[in-house]
């Protein structure tokens, strides 16, 4: 009893395993989630020092590629069902157009120096894929949200029946040795 209110739903060790993935979630750029991409284009456009404009390149490439990665490994683990949709389709379809807009138009025209045509793609293209996606995202946690909170009640009464189930069982075992003790000593 004591290991199951240590490790059960809501008890210390659950709670600290929540606190580490949600202060992990509040300080790191999720890779599926192109905010931070969005940011990178942002300084390409008003970088100029090719040196430094290949370097935030090189980062785009990395972030795309955290992207690729976290999408794949998605479609692979999610069950079937609204959530898989929603990722795999509803928020990637945007964010692969946004990257596609980086890759063949926005930093080729940065590469030939043509930062106002650069310019007209962040502020007319982006933000149209950027939004859809955001959108995409902000349904993704809601709808996450609402499965984390239905698994924790459904796991808290499983472990509630199941505690309960325990106890009846040991104490109809300690009542069922009590009497066949006392049977034994009439």
């Amino acid at each position: 009893l004591s290991t199951l209110s240590t490790a059960k739903v809501h008890g210390p060790h659950y709670n600290r395993v929540v606190q580490n993935k949600d202060l992990l979630a509040d300080v790191l750029p999720p890779p599926n989630y192109i905010v931070e991409t969005y940011l990178t284009a942002h300084l390409m456009v008003n970088e100029t020092n090719p040196t430094a404009l290949q370097g935030l390149v090189e980062h785009y490439e990395g972030l795309k590629a955290e992207y690729a990665d976290r999408q794949r490994h998605w479609r692979e683990n999610l069950p079937d069902g609204p959530l898989k949709t929603q990722i795999n389709e509803a928020s990637r379809i945007p964010a692969e157009a946004f990257f596609d807009t980086l890759d063949t138009q926005l930093i080729p025209a940065l590469r030939a120096g043509d930062r106002a045509q650069a310019k007209k793609l962040l502020d007319e293209s982006l933000p149209e894929f950027y939004e859809k996606h955001r959108a995409s995202v902000d349904e993704i946690v809601s709808t996450t949200i609402s499965n984390a909170e239905a698994t924790e009640a459904e796991v808290a009464e499983l472990i509630g029946t199941r505690t309960m189930i325990m106890l009846l069982v040991g104490v109809g075992l300690a009542g069922g040795v009590a009497a066949f003790a006392y049977s034994l000593s009439l």
